[in-house]
């Protein structure tokens, strides 16, 4: 006999003594009163009940722990919500701070500006009066200057012109 030959037998006798197998089981749990709902305890009484009870009660305490989950959630969400409302609160007073120092140190940096423009105004008077001062005597001088050069010219003029007349 060949190895495929010898598989396929043995394959075969596997196979029916697990149809045996799951046969006999099958006929042992199909017995009136060999479901689990049925069985007592050794000792004591059942607690168990029916097997509609039992699933009433895992329904009822699914039913329970649903809703404690719910209000869990609901509470914590209000909790986000607060923390969220309060660092709102905090971030616009914080803001508000800030830009309250902002307009102080403008006004401030303003002012200081004024006080130094109005300093640097009174220094360029200061710096410019003397020299004011010497241009208008400059001016003074040389104006007296022209007045005594054009009194000469006048001068010089009505003398050539007598000179002039006195030669003809």
């Amino acid at each position: 006999m060949s190895n495929f030959t010898k598989s396929i037998v043995y394959s075969g006798f596997v196979l029916a003594a697990g149809v045996i197998a799951i046969l006999a089981i099958q006929s042992n749990m199909t017995e009136d009163g060999a479901t689990f709902a049925t069985m007592e305890p050794a000792a004591g009484e059942s607690t168990i009940g029916t097997l509609g009870e039992a699933a009433e009660g895992i329904s009822t305490s699914i039913t329970e722990a649903s809703a404690d989950a719910m209000e869990a959630a609901g509470e914590m969400a209000d909790d986000a919500a607060d923390a969220m409302g309060d660092a709102a609160d905090a971030t616009a007073e914080a803001a508000g701070d800030a830009m309250e120092a902002t307009k102080e140190a403008a006004e401030e940096a303003y002012e200081g500006a004024k006080d130094m423009a109005h300093d640097a105004a009174d220094a360029v008077e200061d710096a410019t009066e003397p020299a004011a001062g010497a241009a208008d005597e400059a001016m003074d001088g040389a104006t007296d200057a022209a007045d005594d050069a054009a009194d000469a010219m006048g001068e010089a003029a009505d003398e050539a012109h007598d000179m002039e007349g006195a030669s003809h």
